[in-house]
């Protein structure tokens, strides 16, 4: 899939539940959307100010980190709006939304991962020691935050019930931007290595699934059907993979 005369550094991808395609143009302050079904491309979100992740709630609204406006946003799907959610932050990064409204970022240059809650307001610091510009996260269904621990070459793991954080064993990170969760297995946009890895939580064994024409990796998603889409922020591009048996 050739979308490179569209995007401009793509830092974040996610799928909707009908199969679109929303992609964070960091570098064009925008978010797009891909149709797979005519091959179409358009902006739904324009004039951001550099923009990093983008997450669904369960609604399909769009909530985006835009860095460099220190805030998050979020765009209405229904009604094509967008309204900043939360102000005064230090260059906002990773986001994930799960089922009970609660919004979880990184807040980078604080070195923090930070939960909002959009019913109450309430914000939340949840760890803010031992991290270095973290930027992707991935929520999975155990109530267990994922963190590309970027600057410290790490991936962490914060279980959400107990607060307790782990360093995952994988070897030879270097500058990791993003992560997803599929079938207990960890992938891993290896930026500076210019690859993507897997790493088995079961047997701890890293595995390199990607190494070949990328240069920044920097993105990844994998739909319901075990296809992945990795986007390079230096190639302008999204590649798919199919990673089912």
């Amino acid at each position: 899939m050739d979308l490179s005369s569209h995007l401009k550094q793509p830092k974040s991808l996610v799928i909707n539940s009908v199969g679109e395609m929303y992609i964070c143009n960091t570098l064009s302050h925008s978010i797009e959307k891909y149709n797979p079904f005519n091959e179409s491309v358009s902006t739904i979100v324009e004039n951001l100010n550099f923009p990093q992740n983008i997450a669904l709630d369960q609604s399909g609204n769009i909530f985006i980190t835009d860095s460099f406006s220190k805030s998050i946003k979020k765009f209405d799907i229904k009604n094509q709006t967008i309204s900043t959610v939360i102000s005064g932050l230090n260059f906002p990064t990773g986001i994930a939304v799960d089922k009970d409204e609660n919004i979880f970022f990184a807040d980078a240059e604080n070195h923090e991962i930070k939960k909002f809650n959009l019913k109450t307001k309430i914000t939340t610091t949840l760890v803010n020691k031992g991290l270095s510009y973290p930027h992707g996260l991935f929520l999975d269904t155990l109530g267990n935050l994922y963190i590309a621990d970027t600057f410290n070459d790490e991936i962490k793991k914060l279980n959400l019930s107990t607060n307790q954080i782990t360093t995952l064993s994988i070897e030879g990170l270097s500058f990791p931007e993003s992560i997803f969760v599929y079938n207990s297995e960890v992938y891993v946009t290896d930026t500076d290595n210019a690859c993507l890895k897997k790493y088995d939580e079961t047997s701890r064994k890293t595995d390199i699934v990607l190494d070949k024409n990328l240069k920044k990796p920097s993105a990844l998603f994998i739909d319901k059907k075990g296809v992945l889409y990795l986007a390079d922020k230096e190639l302008n591009q999204i590649f798919k993979i199919n990673i089912k048996p």
